[in-house]
């Protein structure tokens, strides 16, 4: 045991400035994450992510659920890209379904039948 550290020593203090990961003070069984994002713009953001979900760490109040959203909220070429590229994955879903014949509707007539 020599050596060891309890969790609650004062040790532990010293590093939580560069320790990623977090307790959240109100909740003790929650961890937040802490990471630095380059946007397309060029500009640094940090987010934080923990278990209600991600937001700008220096501003407090609106909480995204996917990084995605919180990333189109700090970056509007992000926002731009990613509605594209959305936008592109949707047509292709689309076309895809266009071309292939719906087996699940010759089924259901062949079973009525």
């Amino acid at each position: 045991m020599d050596g060891d550290v309890a969790p609650n020593s004062d040790q532990g203090d010293a590093h939580s400035k560069s320790n990623p990961v977090q307790e959240n003070d109100d909740h003790n069984d929650l961890l937040s994450v802490t990471f630095t994002v380059v946007t397309l713009e060029q500009s640094t953001a940090k987010i934080q992510m923990d278990g209600q979900g991600f937001k700008r760490e220096a501003m407090s109040g609106h909480v995204y659920e996917t990084i995605e959203a919180c990333l189109m909220a700090l970056s509007p070429g992000f926002e731009t890209f990613f509605g594209q590229e959305l936008i592109r994955r949707l047509e292709t879903i689309s076309w895809e379904r266009l071309q292939q014949p719906s087996s699940d509707d010759e089924s259901h007539d062949s079973d009525s039948a």
